[in-house]
């Protein structure tokens, strides 16, 4: 039920139906005891209210899910639910919010060896940078991503490519082709530890 939910949100951007799906989810769920996929449920409501643009509601149900991952030991789970509030505060313009719990999640997802995990979250805090007229600070954690992602095998999703290429539309004109070639490379030099590194400094 919650991977119709999602499928339902993601793929169909059906709301109404997908929050009907996760109601019955969590309904179901709690009937049968399961705790884990009733968590679930609650957190895909909370990416239901975002969709919705209601943040407050997001929060709390995000937050409730995360409670009931850190009782249940969904460490995993928990990595990725913090990752999500990251994302909509990122979203929001509160920058300060969204990197405290990055700061967070990228050391967590590389503790589970999370590559295509790590990548993002590398393009997350360049997005930020870009927010903030970094530019050159965000190339270099987008190539060191870039690079993470050739190596490890793992490719945006279609969603984060279009994302990607939105933000990136401009980068070009913020500074010349010597140092867009500079950053680039020195982006894509950096170990796996540099590019963590970089994004808690």
């Amino acid at each position: 039920m919650n991977n119709l939910t999602r499928v339902t949100l993601e793929l169909h951007g059906d709301i109404d139906a997908a929050e009907r799906y996760a109601d019955e989810a969590i309904r179901v769920s709690q009937e049968a005891g399961i705790e884990w996929t009733v968590a679930v449920a609650h957190e895909m409501k909370g990416r239901i209210a975002v969709h919705r643009k209601d943040y407050e509601e997001a929060r709390a149900l995000i937050e409730k899910a995360l409670q009931a991952y850190h009782e249940i030991g969904a460490h995993f789970n928990v990595i990725i639910a913090k990752s999500e509030l990251a994302h909509m505060e990122r979203e929001l313009g509160n920058y300060a919010i969204a990197l405290d719990i990055y700061r967070e999640t990228i050391v967590a997802f590389r503790d589970v060896e999370q590559i295509g995990a790590i990548a993002h979250q590398l393009e997350c805090f360049g997005f930020i940078a870009l927010a903030q007229n970094h530019p050159e600070h965000a190339l270099q954690l987008f190539a060191a991503a870039n690079a993470l992602r050739e190596k490890g095998g793992t490719p945006m999703t279609p969603d984060e490519q279009v994302y990607f290429d939105r933000q990136l539309r401009d980068l070009p004109a913020q500074m010349d082709d010597a140092a867009f070639a500079h950053w680039w490379t020195a982006g894509r030099a950096m170990t796996l530890e540099q590019a963590i590194q970089l994004t808690l400094s």
